[in-house]
C-alpha cells in the first residue's frame, strides 16, 4: 500500500549470531565535485567502523553498506538506485546524495520504493519541503536558515538599504525569494537585485548595481567560479575599499579565490584586493562547546580522525565529513528509536 510506510528487509545472520542489515550508499568518489564532496565518503565509512565496533549501538545487528560513486550526476545517481533497489540484499536506507540537483532526484525517485533517505552534503532549499518529500532527511542545515544570520548583520550594523547579487541556480533562486521577503518584513530597502548566469562574468549586473547605489551588497553565488567571476568584476568597476561591504556565504580555509581560472580575467591578486572586508558567514560543522553529540562522542576526539582519514589536499573538503558522520549514526536512531526522533534530523 503507497499510504504506508513499510521495509520489506532481507536479513542475514552472522556466525556471532548478529543480523546483518544494508545500506545503500551513492556518493563522490571522483569527478569535479570531489574537491569539495570527496569526504562525504570516507566519513560515512568511519562511522560504520564506529557503530559495528560499540556495543552500545544496534548490538545485535552489523551494518553493511553498498556503495557507488555517482561524481556528483544526477543521472547516474538514479542508475544507480534503480540498480541498488532491484538488486539483493534489500537496502533499508539510502545515504546520498551530495550535489543538489543529484539530491533532489534521489530524493524524488527513492520515495516510491518507500526507502529512507539521509542525506549528508546538500543544503538546497527544496528540499525542506515534507510534503513533497516525506521520506528525506539531512544532516546539513538549509541555506534559508542563514536569513536570519544576513538579517542579524544588518540590524548590528545599522544599515538600511542593500542590493543583492545571485546566480541562478534553483537553490540560490529558493534563497532569494526568502530573503527578499525577509527584508520587506524588517524595512529595509532593497535597492538592486541583480541575477547573472553562473561561470559568466557579471558585468552588466556588477554597473547596474553600482548605478543604483547599492553600498551593502548581499552576493549569493552558487560556485567557487562564480565567486571569483563577481569579485573580479568589482574590482575592475572599482566597487572595493572601506565604501563597499559584501556578504557572502563560504569558508576562508580553502582559498579558491586565488586559483587561477581562464574565465576569470583578474589576477589571483586583484581577486584577493576586491575581497578586502568581505563578511563572510558560513555553518559550523563541529559542535564548539565539547558537549557530547546524540552519538556519545565530542567533535575534539572526531575530528583528529577525520582529518587522518580524509587524503583530500585541502581543509575545505574535510568539512563535509561532520555532516556524513551521523548520517550513518541516524539508521541507528530510525532502526532502535521510534522515528520522530528521525525528525529531529
Amino acid at each position: 500500500m503507497r499510504g504506508n510506510l513499510y521495509i520489506l528487509l532481507q536479513v542475514i545472520v552472522l556466525a556471532s549470531g548478529k543480523t546483518t542489515i544494508h545500506l545503500g550508499g551513492l556518493f563522490v568518489m571522483s569527478g569535479e565535485h570531489l574537491f569539495w564532496a570527496g569526504s562525504v565518503y570516507p566519513g560515512a565509512l568511519l562511522a560504520l567502523e564506529d557503530i559495528n565496533n560499540r556495543d552500545d549501538i544496534l548490538p545485535d545487528y552489523y551494518l553493511e553498506m553498498v556503495a557507488n560513486d555517482t561524481k556528483g550526476d544526477a543521472g547516474r545517481a538514479i542508475h544507480s538506485l534503480i540498480e541498488m533497489a532491484l538488486t539483493p540484499p534489500t537496502k533499508i536506507m539510502l545515504i546520498g546524495g551530495a550535489q543538489g540537483e543529484e539530491s533532489i532526484a534521489l530524493a524524488e525517485t527513492s520515495k516510491w520504493w518507500n526507502m529512507i533517505q539521509v542525506i549528508p552534503a546538500t543544503a538546497t532549499p527544496v528540499l525542506s519541503n515534507r510534503q513533497r518529500f516525506p521520506l528525506s532527511f539531512r544532516t546539513r542545515m538549509s541555506l534559508l536558515m542563514f536569513t536570519e544570520v544576513r538579517l542579524a548583520i544588518l540590524r548590528h550594523f545599522e544599515w538600511q538599504r542593500v542590493g543583492i547579487i545571485y546566480t541562478n541556480d534553483q537553490s540560490i533562486l529558493t534563497t532569494v525569494r526568502t530573503l527578499t521577503q525577509a527584508l520587506l518584513e524588517a524595512n529595509v530597502t532593497l535597492v538592486a537585485s541583480e541575477q547573472f548566469s553562473s561561470t559568466v562574468a557579471p558585468s552588466y549586473q556588477m554597473a547596474k548595481l553600482k548605478e543604483s547605489g547599492a553600498r551593502i551588497i548581499i552576493a549569493l553565488a552558487f560556485t567557487y567560479i562564480d565567486v571569483r567571476l563577481l569579485f573580479c568584476e568589482a574590482y575592475k568597476l572599482d566597487m572595493i575599499g572601506p565604501k563597499y561591504v559584501y556578504i557572502a556565504q563560504g569558508h576562508s580555509d580553502y582559498l579558491y579565490w586565488m586559483e587561477e581560472d581562464p574565465r576569470v580575467t583578474c589576477s589571483a591578486e586583484e581577486v584577493t584586493t576586491a575581497l578586502q572586508g568581505l563578511l563572510m558567514i558560513g555553518d559550523m560543522m563541529y559542535r564548539p562547546d565539547g558537549k557530547a553529540t546524540i552519538s556519545g562522542m565530542v567533535s575534539e576526539v572526531v575530528c583528529p580522525t577525520c582529518t587522518r582519514e580524509v587524503t583530500s589536499h585541502n581543509t575545505f573538503a574535510r568539512r563535509a565529513m561532520p555532516s556524513a558522520y551521523p548520517s550513518i549514526y541516524s539508521s541507528r536512531v530510525a532502526h532502535g528509536k521510534p522515528s520522530s526522533t528521525l525528525l529531529l534530523l
